[in-house]
């Protein structure tokens, strides 16, 4: 229980952090959401005494065009 887990999320360009995930002591787990415009991302992580895993999925959004024929 004396572990560390630390994950951030950093620009790809510049290396600026854009957002701290998640920053635990112990073991845990937990799902996590984060917005931002679309770019390359590093992903920094900083750990102690722990066995960890995390996954990254990307959700894009699309909408269709209305053409002529889909206007009443």
């Amino acid at each position: 229980g004396t572990g560390t887990f630390r994950l951030a999320l950093h620009s790809g360009v510049s290396g600026r952090p854009i957002e701290l995930i998640t920053d635990e002591r112990g073991p845990g787990k937990g799902t996590r959401e984060v917005s931002d415009d679309p770019r390359p991302y590093n992903l920094m992580v900083e750990s102690t005494n722990l066995d960890w895993s995390f996954s990254v999925e990307e959700i894009v959004a699309a909408t269709a065009a209305r053409t002529p024929r889909d206007i009443p």
